[in-house]
């Protein structure tokens, strides 16, 4: 009989000696050791505590050589089980044969241990209903699914790469959904200063008014009580006010048959901006907290309000600032406003209806709710809003379709009114978010009621 081969039923032999056991009534473990072989119930013994495992494809394989490596694992898990003097000086005689297997046993398995931990998987599912009605208009509703996967890798101390992977599925539409990476993004720290490096998460500091999506470029980071926030980059401009204007704009130059200009004005709302801005905040656990902000966009999109015969790109700068007062560490009062500031002059804002180059909110707030982590945690709000075209570049509110981030609002482009609404966690990871806004048009004065519901999961 091969040495070790002869080996591995002496090993058996020596587990069975050491570990006491009964007739095993479950089912065979080994497809390759029949019933009335004698090492059948040692072996079923032995694999329900976990001490012989076998092989993946539920076999034994009793024939083959048997490695120091396999040895030293069924060893290290003999150790577990080892409970008085006799069986510990056997394992201890055992680990001696084998200590240098054992040794690097230890070695392979803490190496994989850290490679699993290097990268972590996050994320979330939702289901989000939304009912939008405008007077003299019919009533526009949304039921949508959307899952979404979000990996961070651990490069080294200071640096990470972090993406997001967005699935939705229109169940009105009953389409068969999109697939988007919307975020790829590295992520370096260094004390107070954070850098970010790609397509990132982008949320200034006046509460979701102006800036709440993702951008093509960089954002630095630094301070304390004081934190400055820099970033630039290009900005894509489908999900802007401006862009959402300009293919307005271009709806009527094709009803006037004016198809050339119309096919123009579409080129010039889907120009990406170039964009650049700072934040200055002033954060702390004290009751008054507060902020500036500055921003400049270069885009044709902007052609159409500062000069339709100009080629080059217009620009906007936008202005703002917000102040908060905390009641309690639950009740937070909390007001922002921006303005827009054109570098050229605005001949034909006015020919659009007053599309609003300023936005201002002011929100009560109270409760507690951090992605539904605890059963029973709640958070409701009351806010008034006016949400101008070019003020508001992307707030908040317009990504609800996407799954940007955890915003509650449904206040839009254009409108102003109140906004009543809450959040709740069912269970821990589960939770319910309703919003219900009424109000008017900036530029028509239509009445408009919106209603907002989602169901969402964490994991």
């Amino acid at each position: 009989m091969n040495f070790q081969i002869a080996m591995k039923s002496v090993f058996v032999i020596y587990l069975l000696c050491l570990f006491p056991f009964c007739r095993a009534e479950a089912a065979n473990h080994f497809r390759d050791v029949p019933a009335d072989h004698w090492s059948y119930d040692v072996l079923q013994e032995l694999h329900s505590r976990g001490i012989v495992l076998g092989f993946g494809d539920n076999s034994y394989r009793g024939y083959r050589n048997m490695t120091r490596y396999e040895m030293a694992q069924i060893t290290a898990r003999a150790m577990a089980c080892a409970t008085d003097k006799r069986d510990k000086d056997l394992i201890d005689r055992l680990c001696a044969e084998f200590q240098e297997e054992l040794k690097d046993l230890g070695v392979r398995v803490k190496e994989l241990e850290k490679n699993v931990d290097a990268v972590k998987w996050t994320g979330r599912a939702n289901y989000l209903f939304t009912s939008d009605q405008t007077e003299g208009r019919r009533t526009r509703e949304k039921s949508i699914f959307s899952f979404r996967m979000e990996p961070t890798a651990k490069i080294n101390k200071h640096w990470k790469v972090n993406g997001r992977l967005d699935m939705s599925l229109n169940i009105n539409r009953n389409s068969a959904g999109t697939v988007q990476m919307n975020r790829v993004w590295a992520e370096g720290k260094y004390g107070n200063t954070v850098i970010r490096l790609g397509k990132v998460p982008l949320s200034t500091n006046e509460n979701g008014i102006v800036l709440e999506s993702s951008f093509t470029g960089f954002t630095v980071q630094t301070g304390k009580s004081w934190k400055v926030l820099l970033l630039g980059g290009r900005l894509n401009m489908s999900k802007t006010g401006a862009y959402r204007v300009g293919m307005g704009y271009s709806r009527e130059l094709r009803a006037m048959g004016m198809t050339k200009e119309a096919a123009e004005v579409r080129a010039m709302a889907r120009d990406p901006a170039t964009i650049f801005g700072v934040n200055l905040q002033y954060k702390t656990n004290k009751k008054i907290f507060g902020g500036l902000g500055y921003y400049h966009l270069s885009s044709k999109a902007y052609n159409f309000i500062a000069d339709m015969e100009n080629e080059s790109k217009a620009g906007v700068n936008i202005g703002s600032v917000n102040l908060g007062y905390r009641f309690s560490p639950k009740c937070v009062l909390t007001g922002a406003y921006a303005k827009a500031y054109y570098s050229k002059d605005p001949d034909m804002i006015e020919g659009f209806g007053n599309m609003q180059d300023y936005s201002w909110e002011v929100e009560l707030s109270y409760g507690n709710y951090r992605k539904a982590s605890k059963k029973g945690e709640w958070k409701a709000y009351l806010a008034y809003s006016n949400y101008g075209y070019i003020s508001s570049v992307i707030p908040a509110s317009s990504n609800i379709d996407d799954m940007y981030d955890d915003d509650m609002g449904i206040a839009n482009w254009g409108e102003r009114g109140w906004e009543i609404g809450g959040s709740w966690a069912l269970e821990k990871n589960v939770g319910l978010v309703a919003s219900y806004f009424w109000g008017s048009s900036i530029t028509s004065h239509r009445h408009m009621k919106s209603v907002l519901a989602r169901l969402e999961m964490f994991f």
